[in-house]
């Protein structure tokens, strides 16, 4: 009887090392551990924002990206993409009036809008 005893005491604090050393519960089970969720709101609006990005003409896009996503100066813009300073300036202003305007009408956008700033002159 005293050897079943010890070899349960044995057994039972084994058991609890185990369980101390690799952040177990008390049922052997694992913790739960908080997971961050993906934003999956965030990511569909992403991906209407991309499909109204490829609706533009492609060099609106081009100096659209280049400035708010690439995060260049106008000047650079220019010199990259061999325009005029003045065109480079029209036609960022025409993308972003377009997408502006799109971006107002969708419901999953339209709570980024206040993001956009238009810091260019």
């Amino acid at each position: 009887m005293l050897s079943i005893a010890l070899r349960v005491i044995k057994w039972q604090l084994r058991q609890r090392r185990v369980r101390r050393i690799l952040s177990l519960t008390d049922d052997g089970a694992p913790p739960e551990i908080a997971v961050p969720g993906l934003d999956s709101e965030a990511r569909q609006a992403l991906a209407r924002f991309y499909k109204f990005l490829d609706t533009l003409p492609a060099e609106e896009r081009t100096v659209f990206v280049l400035r708010q996503i690439e995060g260049m100066d106008l000047h650079e813009i220019a010199v990259a993409i061999g325009m005029s300073l003045a065109t480079v300036k029209r036609r960022l202003s025409r993308a972003r009036n377009q997408l502006t305007s799109r971006i107002q009408v969708d419901s999953a956008l339209r709570a980024y809008a206040p993001r956009v700033t238009n810091n260019d002159a």
